[in-house]
């Protein structure tokens, strides 16, 4: 069987990279080496293609970003926690389930806890890498069936399930 290395470049900290990271792929004689990323800019693809695949031949498939079901938009905001009330109660419309990333794990915590209070609501969780496996995959079993929940989660969360719910 072949050697195959297969990592996304957030799971190789991008902002760490150890330059010779690439070299030490070659010495391991691995016969595939695979990045993937969703939205990376052309610095990070021109980054990728000198630490990871050092003087190996790079085949690029990429697509357009910008995709008819995701939106985007930008809120100014004097207070984050009213404005993410604001906009996930029910009489805002928004279409559940929903995630917020959030970008610590104890900042997904209090958001999860924060927003059950101010919404009053039960159907609030919180998922991060510090989680146990078990943990995790009771929260990603029930968010996967949700049909009204809020998910406030780190990027350990699966990025595959952005294409049929709203992420703030």
């Amino acid at each position: 069987m072949e050697n195959i290395f297969k990592r996304s470049p957030s799971e190789i900290r991008l902002s760490s990279f150890q330059p010779d990271l690439g070299k030490v792929l070659n010495k391991l004689d691995i016969g595939q080496i695979t990045a993937f990323t969703a939205t990376a800019a052309r610095t990070t693809i021109d980054h990728i293609k000198t630490h990871v695949f050092y003087e190996n031949p790079v085949h690029l498939i990429q697509g357009n970003p910008d995709r008819p079901n995701i939106t985007y938009r930008v809120i100014p905001s004097l207070c984050k926690m009213h404005d993410l009330s604001m906009l996930t109660n029910y009489e805002s419309g928004m279409v559940r389930p929903i995630i917020i990333f959030c970008g610590t794990r104890k900042r997904t915590v209090q958001t999860a806890i924060r927003l059950r209070l101010r919404l009053q609501e039960d159907q609030i969780f919180y998922y991060h890498a510090g989680l146990s496996k078990d943990e995790r995959k009771v929260v990603e079993d029930w968010f996967f069936t949700s049909k009204n929940g809020i998910l406030c989660a780190t990027s350990a969360y699966g990025i595959g399930y952005v294409s049929y719910i709203n992420i703030l």
